[in-house]
């Protein structure tokens, strides 16, 4: 049951905004970790009817760059999902120590890139009594584990392999984003999805 639970969302793109949506709709509260802190529209393709355009369905945002903010964002998420990007500032942003802030019975989503937390890390955290209920990862550090990793073993870790991002008619949906690439350069505006190598994706 996570009906009232709070829902953590570290980085708030379009996997973290559309999965905001789905878990708004069972009754529970969104907040989410960004750069800034602050709501944010979203910049980037659109499927229509997805997301959250204008980051208004988290209650409260949380800065990343500032610890005592993460960690304030860490004590109130009942189920914490990273869908952080696989940057400089984002290794090992996470540790045993800053998921033990998290609520009793907590658990652990990582659906964005492994090198988030370290295998070890994960585990210490896991292995503490009475603490984390439990993780689920489709992402993991190494990627892939190596056979006989302890981590395939874990009585609390459910492992995916690297599929959150398969999307039913994916090519579908590059062609829409193309046409409106297409239709944005010939009205001399900016494209969506642009990589901007400064910020490592």
């Amino acid at each position: 049951m996570i009906q009232g639970k709070t829902i953590g969302f570290l980085g708030y793109g379009a996997l973290g905004r559309q999965s905001a949506r789905l878990f708004k709709a069972f009754g529970t509260n969104i907040i989410a970790a960004n750069t800034s802190g602050k709501a944010t529209p979203q910049d980037n393709y659109v499927i229509p009817g997805t997301g959250d355009a204008d980051g208004s369905l988290p209650s409260r945002y949380y800065a990343t760059s500032d610890q005592e903010s993460v960690e304030q964002f860490l004590k109130q998420s009942d189920i914490l999902i990273s869908s952080l990007p696989n940057t400089k500032a984002t290794a090992n942003f996470l540790d045993s120590r800053k998921l033990s802030l998290m609520p009793k019975g907590a658990v652990f989503i990582n659906v964005g890139r492994g090198n988030v937390i370290s295998s070890e890390e994960l585990q210490k955290a896991l292995d503490v009594p009475r603490a984390l209920l439990g993780a689920a990862i489709d992402v993991t550090d190494p990627e892939p584990l190596p056979d006989n990793h302890y981590l395939w073993s874990h009585p609390k870790l459910l492992i995916t392999p690297h599929l959150s991002g398969d999307t039913e008619n994916e090519l579908g949906i590059a062609a829409d984003i193309f046409i409106a690439n297409a239709e944005r350069i010939a009205t001399g505006q900016s494209i969506y999805n642009q990589v901007r190598f400064e910020r490592g994706y």
